[in-house]
């Protein structure tokens, strides 16, 4: 099984090689990761905007290339809705993936970011998908994605204690509302995390990648009749 993971930004090659051993290790399908034509890091919903023409092309591009599924690996599943009317291949995003699992383990999430200006736009795609009343905390480290790796350390002192704080909040179940945080910890961060304070971390990485896999699986993609088919608009 092939998949591309959509990364939303112009990252750099070792942040791309990092996502992408990241991924690797997390399933057994060939796995390509592939950075966007646009602002290097998320800011805004205005930077969000600037991203969805490339993710839009990149849906596009998997479909023609003979890819299984595609997801998009951002937490603000940018440009989900018109990469689903592009392709037809199933395309995923990492949030509507996360929430869904986590409807089937808790009632109450705890939502952890890289910044506070992503926690706005996040709460409205969980309203879109009519589950934001669960989301009980919601917090962030506050570092830059393009940061993180430089401070990785910080980002597990400040990750832990967030969780901590989430749990005090009432949250079961912890979503990590960045795909860059559990890649920058390393492999079998959340785990280790869950473990250590008792509560489970779900990986949006693995999480994504592996409900893409159950759709080809089962020969399930987004229906037509939801996304209709727009590709013949984008060549005319």
């Amino acid at each position: 099984m092939k998949i591309m993971v959509i990364a939303p930004g112009s990252f750099s090659p070792e942040e791309i090689k990092m996502r992408q051993d990241y991924a690797e290790s997390l399933c057994s399908s060939e796995i390509k990761v592939v950075g966007v034509e646009g602002p290097a890091s998320l800011t805004d919903d205005a930077t969000l905007g600037l991203l969805v023409p490339g993710i839009i092309k990149r849906a596009e591009q998997a479909d023609k290339e003979g890819y299984d599924a595609a997801v998009i690996h951002c937490f603000a599943d940018i440009g989900i809705d018109g990469a689903k009317t592009v392709a037809h291949i199933p395309v995923v995003g990492a949030a509507e993936s996360v929430y869904g699992v986590a409807s089937l383990l808790a009632d109450k999430y705890g939502l952890i970011t890289a910044r506070d200006e992503y926690i706005p736009s996040f709460y409205r795609r969980a309203r879109t998908l009519g589950i934001a009343e669960r989301i009980v905390s919601a917090k962030s480290i506050n570092i830059p994605i393009l940061e993180l790796r430089q401070r990785k350390g910080e980002v597990e002192a400040r990750f832990t204690e967030r969780i901590r704080e989430a749990i005090s909040d009432g949250a079961e179940v912890i979503i990590v509302g960045c795909l860059a945080i559990l890649p920058t910890l390393g492999k079998g961060s959340a785990k280790r995390l869950s473990e250590k304070l008792g509560i489970q971390v779900i990986d949006g990485t693995a999480t994504v990648l592996r409900v893409a896999e159950m759709l080809v699986t089962l020969n399930l993609k987004q229906s037509r009749l939801a996304f209709p088919r727009a590709a013949e608009m984008l060549h005319t």
